[in-house]
């Protein structure tokens, strides 16, 4: 297709078929077409970017609606043209374009595929038909109550039989329903290079509405619809984009200068980050992570904050015994992230229960090798952004349990940083999209014993 082309509907349409022919994450897709498509705008980008998102995040109603109205199934080679279904239907039910501009879209995209060219009457056929009815017509004739829900919210089955299992039906919906909503944007600001006074004034001047969160003054939050790029601060390191729970975590760990810090799943880099802000200029991280690339890429985000010659990357895996003795350790493990589906919808749609059973495997793994990292009266935060016991709280008891000489030392009400209800009946850190209006987060503090 020649660049003349190009729209965001392309765009938007080759980045879902990405995504289900190869099984790459939503923004790898996404950063992928981008980077085919030379000359796109800002703006363009944008867009493409909102179809993307909102069609993943309701892809299964999405695909029922369209089902009913097919004679036949698409075969599995069709990707692209499930693709461009997808994002046509998005379009026209979520965004309100134009059903026949939506249509029209969409069978010039299929017209323009040499393999998919003869479906372009199906596509006609299906579209026009489908983006006419109410979407709750799909949904509400489903008659297994757990099945309804996964298609009226568009979530896997297994994890919706899973939280009603734990939950309900009620508490259930909320986490389903939350988890579809469009997560807010939430900066912190980087106060090693810019005051927060200082902060709000730029933001007034530019006319920029922002509320201080209760829990901290350095944690801003922004209407719905506001451009990261175009804040002020942007390009000279002034914040970062950080939820408010996950901003919560780093605090946990209350690094002093002139200690030993280790950050070992660092990349991106978000928490080392808001460690060296905590701790002042006497404090030196230890960022470790597996990846080469992905250390690399958080070079950059910390050279972009000015604290480049504060954290020390070393590229490691965290499940292999670590070089060194820390005073103080963050395991931010990898995880299901079920708590951020809000933030990254492709998270339900690539996870399944063999998966969650392999990443408390590697949770173990890191937890027990970092642990052996940290000094006598040492501290070590675990957390994840994980709904699931098995890899929260679970996870903490059986490393209890296996480590006698490390007790868990229970947050209190009044913390700086931390609100009273973020805190659960253990003293550990457990926040709900559904309850507290921010991403899930859970975080348990574990300290060793001085004699060991």
């Amino acid at each position: 297709m020649s660049k003349s082309h190009v729209s965001e509907r392309t765009m938007a349409a080759a980045a879902v078929s990405a995504m289900l022919s190869e099984h790459l994450p939503l923004e790898t897709a996404l950063e992928q077409q981008i980077h085919q498509q030379s000359g796109t705008s800002p703006e363009m980008r944008g867009r493409a970017h909102e179809i993307v998102v909102g069609t993943i995040r309701h892809m299964a109603l999405l695909e029922a609606t369209l089902t009913r109205f097919m004679q036949k199934d698409l075969k599995a080679k069709h990707h692209y043209v499930r693709a461009v279904l997808l994002t046509a239907l998005y379009q026209a039910q979520f965004m309100r374009t134009p059903i026949h501009s939506a249509v029209d879209e969409a069978v010039k995209l299929v017209k323009q595929q040499p393999r998919d060219h003869n479906l372009s009457g199906f596509v006609n056929a299906v579209l026009r038909r489908s983006t006419e009815v109410e979407l709750s017509t799909t949904w509400s004739a489903v008659k297994d109550p757990l099945k309804r829900l996964a298609t009226r919210y568009s979530h896997p089955l297994w994890l919706v039989k899973r939280w009603e299992k734990r939950l309900g039906m009620e508490a259930t919906e909320a986490r389903l329903a939350a988890a579809n909503a469009q997560a807010p944007l939430t900066l912190r600001i980087h106060t090693p290079k810019v005051t927060v006074a200082d902060y709000l004034a730029a933001a007034k001047q530019a006319e920029i509405e922002v509320t201080v969160c209760p829990e901290a003054e350095e944690t801003l939050m922004l209407p719905q619809g506001a451009k990261v790029a175009t804040l002020p601060g942007y390009s000279n390191g002034w914040f970062a984009v950080q939820d408010r729970a996950a901003q919560a975590v780093a605090r946990l760990l209350a690094p002093q200068a002139g200690e030993a810090i280790l950050d070992a799943c660092a990349a991106p880099g978000g928490k080392s980050a808001h460690l060296v802000a905590l701790g002042g200029a006497g404090v030196v991280i230890t960022a470790l992570d597996s990846a080469q690339q992905r250390l690399e890429r958080m070079g950059e985000n910390m050279a972009r904050l000015g604290i480049r010659s504060q954290v020390k990357l070393r590229c490691a895996d965290a499940t292999q015994p670590i070089e060194g003795l820390f005073d103080r350790a963050l395991v931010d493990a990898p995880c299901t992230g079920t708590g951020v589906i809000r933030r990254h919808p492709d998270i339900k749609w690539r996870r399944n229960p063999s998966g969650l059973a392999e990443v408390v495997k590697q949770q173990q793994q890191i937890l027990q090798s970092v642990a052996a990292a940290v000094k006598p009266g040492g501290l070590l935060v675990y957390a994840t952004c994980s709904l699931e016991p098995d890899e929260n709280e679970q996870q903490v008891a059986r490393f209890l349990k296996e480590h006698p000489q490390w007790k868990r030392l229970p947050l209190e009400a009044g913390m700086a940083g931390i609100l009273p209800e973020w805190i659960d009946s253990a003293g550990d850190l457990r926040t709900e999209p559904a309850t507290h209006g921010v991403d899930g987060f859970y975080a348990a503090r574990l300290i060793k014993d001085a004699n060991h």
